[in-house]
């Protein structure tokens, strides 16, 4: 039984590193690949995962059942499969009216924040 909790966990860790190493390719062909483009997308990233960590810690807490984890697994799967779509609609949305700083962080927002806020949620479960 640790096992499987183990094996999940190992492979949670490698799919929140996919999605942190492509983060700058998919933000690259919108805004450039910058320093300010790898620290945005990393710092959002450390923040979803902060937060998500916070309040799973939270939660597990108060329902100690692995089906609350399942379904923020499924919501985290669901959320990072749309991020291609996601990022196809804002690069045809986006205007450069505004310092290239806060475009960045903008669309580290929207692009991944969620995703690892309830990937870091489903982790604790385990």
């Amino acid at each position: 039984m640790k096992f499987k909790y183990l094996f999940i966990s190992f492979i949670a860790g490698m799919v929140l590193m996919s999605v942190e190493l492509t983060a700058t390719r998919i933000l690259a062909p919108i805004v450039g690949l910058s320093i300010y483009t790898w620290t945005s997308a990393i710092g959002i990233m450390l923040l979803g995962l902060m937060l998500g960590s916070y309040l799973g810690g939270w939660l597990i807490d108060r329902f100690k059942k692995e089906k609350v984890g399942i379904n923020f697994l499924v919501l985290a799967a669901i959320f990072i499969a749309l991020i291609p779509l996601i990022s196809r609609w804002i690069s045809k949305a986006i205007t450069f009216d505004f310092p290239l700083i806060f475009i960045i962080l903008f669309l580290s927002l929207i692009l991944f924040f969620y995703r690892l806020y309830f990937w870091a949620l489903f982790i604790l479960f385990f």
